[in-house]
């Protein structure tokens, strides 16, 4: 039987602006449904600039344009139109403000997933569908990991997707290509941007603590903030929010939500029994554990299985990864410390060692007057700072230790391969070299998986060299 939602996408004239991943998720799903529709596809750059996928996709479709701006398209041609925005493209774009003032309607990939989903349930005769929710301002990707993790090891029908590197829609193609009859799960990592406009809510919420981010996006924390209350907003009495408590701005969310709602913190004792075995290091990924637990055992699942899978679960890249050993010397990568407070946390994970510590990249007006403060209280023995934030946070700590003990070993350098081998020579055996910028990335690299791999990189050269 024919998804309705989709047979009335095709009364419309499909617009797609931004090819990303999302983009080129949203084409393959809705062109693969829709063969005669017609397309317009949207993105800034030249065509030559994108994936080679999208050349040979647009090539074989004659229903297929693409286009860099709306120049060309008359206002009448998009007046009968359904938009599908990439997350990130604010809706002040002026060509998302052009196409939505000829009268056009705008969704998302992560909107039709939750539509799909919807419809899906509401038909009765078919095992009902769970969308499982996480998100929050550090922790997304390995709470989300975790929770899918712990479900597929207990042979649950489970699927993980959205922010995490597969979009929703190529969750659900997975799932509708396997045609089990059994209940599925989706597991979403849902940023800012994808919540941002989303007019739905997951059957089960999960809010880590949010902090300042994206600041060089929203105009202030609050604006940010909001975007995220999306993921609480539309929850029934039947859902479930569960929520960090220690957290401020994840309780306040909470209050959002008319389903039942689960607080968690480190002080649970019976959850901490469970948690304990968990192989990744930091206390700060305690709050990944547990409501990964907390899901688990409302699918029925016994303490005994979940700390089986637990135990199992491997370290996502770039998250605290240990990449070698190197004279007594050890290094970790932790790229996807693009907040001060995920830097701080990482920090007092080696409370034990001595730490030579790379911190600094693109500037988002973040504060880091209390990254400066737990660099000067715990065992930073030097830095590597890379610009422009650590120009700033060089200045911070400054401001905390005028006469500055470390002063004579900072250094400040534009490369990865320089501010590891200055690293190097400030490391004895028995230090820890960590990469835990505190900043974004997007200056000098193109993401922090790219800061991350040159990272190592720069580390597996120096066994080759010894």
């Amino acid at each position: 039987m024919q998804s309705k939602i989709l047979k009335k996408i095709t009364d419309y004239q499909i617009i797609i602006f931004g090819l990303g991943s999302e983009g080129l998720s949203t084409y393959r799903f809705l062109r693969s449904r829709l063969p005669n529709s017609n397309f317009i596809i949207i993105d800034e750059r030249p065509l030559a600039e994108l994936n080679q996928l999208w050349t040979e996709l647009i090539t074989e479709n004659s229903k297929t344009q693409f286009t860099t701006s709306l120049t060309e398209i008359p206002q009448d041609e998009l007046r009968h139109s359904l938009l599908f925005k990439t997350p990130g493209i604010p809706i002040s774009h002026p060509i998302v403000q052009k196409i939505i003032d000829a009268g056009s309607e705008v969704s998302s990939n992560t909107q039709l997933f939750f539509d799909l989903v919807t419809e899906h349930n509401s038909a009765g005769d078919k095992p009902q569908i769970t969308i499982i929710g996480v998100t929050g301002t550090k922790g997304k990707s390995t709470c989300a990991s975790l929770i899918h993790h712990v479900l597929e090891k207990n042979k649950l029908d489970s699927y993980l997707g959205g922010n995490i590197g597969r979009p929703a829609l190529d969750a659900w193609m997975k799932w509708d290509g396997n045609k089990k009859q059994t209940p599925a799960l989706f597991v979403l990592e849902l940023s800012c941007h994808q919540l941002a406009e989303l007019k739905s809510s997951p059957h089960i919420a999960v809010v880590q603590d949010i902090v300042s981010e994206h600041l060089d996006y929203y105009d202030d924390f609050e604006q940010y903030y909001q975007s995220k209350t999306q993921i609480a907003r539309f929850q029934s009495k039947k859902d479930l929010i569960i929520f960090n408590k220690e957290s401020k701005t994840a309780s306040q969310l909470a209050l959002l939500s008319k389903g039942k709602k689960i607080s968690f913190s480190l002080k649970d004792k019976k959850l901490m029994e469970i948690a304990k075995v968990t192989p990744l290091m930091g206390e700060h990924n305690l709050y990944n554990v547990i409501p990964a637990i907390i899901v688990a055992q409302k699918f029925k699942l016994t303490n005994s299985q979940i700390k089986k899978a637990v135990k199992t679960f491997k370290p996502l890249p770039h998250r605290l990864e240990f990449v070698a050993e190197i004279n007594g010397v050890k290094y970790y990568d932790d790229s996807i410390a693009t907040v001060p407070e995920a830097t701080i946390a990482a920090l007092k994970t080696f409370p034990d060692k001595k730490i030579i510590l790379i911190a600094g990249g693109y500037e988002r007006q973040q504060d880091y007057k209390a990254l400066a403060a737990e660099i000067i209280k715990c065992n930073v023995k030097s830095l590597s700072l890379l610009p422009p934030t650590g120009q700033r946070l060089l200045l911070e700590i400054e401001q905390f230790n005028p006469c500055n003990q470390l002063r004579a070993s900072i250094e400040s350098f534009f490369g990865m391969d320089e501010a590891v081998h200055y690293a190097v020579k400030k490391a004895q055996p028995g230090d820890v070299v960590l990469l835990s910028p505190g900043a974004a990335s997007f200056n000098n690299f193109t993401d922090y998986i790219d800061r991350g791999n040159q990272f190592k990189k720069a580390v597996k050269s120096l066994t080759q060299n010894n």
